[in-house]
């Protein structure tokens, strides 16, 4: 008698559900804190130990497969920050491999080892986020594992070019917006804008140059029209203060959540997924990411940039997709033939220009995302801030996307820096250069100092 795929997956799932039985479901099973320093990054991967498998599920029934993970795999073999290790995944593929049902048996397997080995954080609101991760992770897994090959044709024949993302832009229309709670950007308090003034006047009565801040009311535009398809906008994110308030993290964790605003924006373009714009204002999601992070608060770009091949699956990192730069001037093509250029760093300033050619190519494409960590180095002289600016383009459509983690930061607002620097980005980037002046304070320091 033959038995169909969902009996034996019922059947998977009941002896999963017994082996379970000691095992008390969402208890706390670490102390999880937050980490405020940098930690060393190695690109040498720990040599997993080696461990005596049993026979394949062709050789022996799928309870020994089972019993193999549950007591003879440890944890850091099956899950590493909540996503399958390789040699986890490469034992499931094994062990499945000629089964008629290979498929269900490897699901399983996963599930089996994702319910094993998982370690919960004993808040509801994170275990409900670890749990959606491991569906997920299960479910990209499955997909990879048994991904439809390209038919045989009897002639070579040109693959067409893949699509990168299932590409989704952000809703425009206020309705959404406030339904997502991306919009209006400010409570009853208002944002503000920085204005620069070369004639500022001291309480001394000294003349100096510096930037001026101007208030804007909770109601400001969260939608600028560039042209017909191209959109500049603004989203609401979390507090980065009242993050660290509620998570006793430092105030100035501003790198790290950038990152995660990436990771989320960078997923609803994706997937459509709108869940990721609930989890933009997510204390609990954005406190586990950082602790998995396991990144300080204030850090150089080329240290934050360093991280990112820790978030390949996260991010889609291959090495320019996801960028970070200390300030846009370095996307200045003829910056390094001006006095001012001993204020940057040769390297940094080629990294931001290749960084521009990649994305003026991305945009000839028909689909295209590329996120950016963007710092404002040019209006500090030691410590800044860092955000993140996300361009996406879905056939014609093109949109400028800013996320910002300081509650009172607006960007939209005309003659604003921050509103000129953006421009000076996205026309340096669909121009190839611009005529706006972004003020540099460190620039003008060197040029006076020289």
């Amino acid at each position: 008698m033959k038995i169909s795929r969902n009996t034996i997956l019922t059947m998977m799932i009941v002896f999963i559900t017994n082996s379970l039985s000691a095992k008390q479901v969402g208890q706390k099973t670490g102390t999880v804190q937050p980490v405020t320093s940098i930690q060393p990054i190695t690109s040498v991967q720990p040599k997993q130990p080696s461990i005596q498998l049993q026979p394949s599920i062709k050789e022996s029934s799928y309870a020994q497969a089972l019993e193999i993970i549950r007591t003879k795999m440890r944890s850091d073999q099956v899950l590493k920050d909540n996503t399958f290790t390789q040699y986890f995944i490469n034992f499931v593929r094994d062990s499945v491999q000629g089964s008629e049902y290979a498929d269900v048996y490897a699901k399983a397997l996963l599930q089996a080892g994702a319910t094993l080995h998982v370690t919960f954080d004993g808040d509801n609101a994170i275990d409900r986020t670890i749990i959606d991760d491991i569906n997920n992770e299960v479910d990209r897994q499955i997909r990879i594992m048994f991904a439809k090959p390209m038919p045989k044709l009897g002639k070579p024949v040109e693959q067409p070019r893949p699509v990168q993302f299932g590409m989704h832009v952000v809703p425009t229309d206020a309705q959404a917006l406030r339904k997502f709670n991306l919009c209006p950007l400010f409570g009853k308090d208002g944002g503000r804008y920085s204005v620069f003034n070369p004639q500022a006047r001291t309480s001394a009565g000294k003349i100096v140059e510096r930037f001026e801040y101007e208030d804007v009311n909770q109601n400001v535009p969260c939608v600028v029209q560039l042209s017909k398809n191209r959109t500049l906008m603004q989203c609401k994110t979390l507090d980065q203060f009242e993050l660290a308030d509620k998570e006793k993290f430092s105030p100035a964790m501003c790198g790290g959540l950038s990152l995660n605003n990436g990771r989320l924006i960078r997923d609803y373009v994706r997937t459509g997924n709108v869940q990721n714009f609930y989890k933009m204002h997510s204390i609990p999601d954005a406190a586990q990411f950082l602790r998995r992070l396991n990144i300080g608060d204030w850090i150089n770009p080329e240290v934050l940039r360093n991280n990112l091949t820790r978030l390949q699956q996260e991010l889609g990192v291959d090495g320019i997709h996801v960028s970070v730069i200390g300030t846009v001037s370095l996307f200045d093509s003829q910056l390094d033939q001006k006095p001012g250029f001993a204020a940057f760093d040769q390297e940094e300033f080629d990294y931001v220009q290749q960084v521009k050619a990649v994305i003026r190519e991305g945009l000839k494409q028909d689909d295209y995302l590329h996120i950016m960590i963007i710092g404002n180095a040019e209006l500090v002289e030691a410590l800044g801030h860092y955000f993140c600016f996300a361009i996406i383009k879905k056939g014609n459509e093109i949109q400028y996307v800013v996320l910002d983690t300081i509650p009172s930061a607006y960007h939209l607002q005309p003659g604003s820096h921050e509103r000129d620097r953006l421009m000076f980005v996205i026309d340096n980037i669909e121009k190839g250069s611009s005529l706006i002046n972004v003020v540099n304070l460190n620039v003008k320091f060197v040029e006076k100092t020289f």
